[in-house]
């Protein structure tokens, strides 16, 4: 019997904006990486990742990827997070698991904050995690 399902407009379709977003987001990874500010050998033998890298990622938006535009991040939805995620993995896994605690750390922050205190009580922006 045939499948049925038929795929999603892709993110270009869907969401221009977000794509865009998304390619901007993948090319900052690469632009790192080319600066020398991504270097899984380095990252592995000194079993740290440096200040710069972080800062820069965070500059770069690269840590708030899923956090609403509302308080700094890039508000992607999921399927923009997989695609800049994948790129992050595939780069560095050890950023891969940086950017996913700091990201996990953001939700759990904000579901505790947004129970204890109002929404005006929260960061303007989500580099301030």
């Amino acid at each position: 019997m045939p499948c049925s399902f038929r795929s999603p407009p892709s993110l270009d379709v869907r969401d221009p904006d977000e794509a865009k977003t998304v390619r901007r987001l993948i090319d900052s990874l690469r632009q790192m990486r080319g600066e020398g500010l991504i270097d899984s050998a380095a990252f592995d033998e000194q079993e740290t990742i440096p200040e710069p890298t972080i800062k820069a990622l965070a500059e770069r938006g690269l840590l708030g990827i899923t956090i609403p535009k509302e308080y700094g991040g890039s508000g992607l939805s999921s399927t923009g997070y997989a695609r800049v995620f994948s790129e992050v993995s595939r780069l560095d896994p050890s950023l891969a698991v940086l950017i996913g605690v700091q990201l996990r750390t953001w939700v759990e922050g904000h579901r505790v904050v947004r129970v204890a205190r109002p929404k005006s009580a929260l960061p303007a922006d989500a580099r301030a995690w």
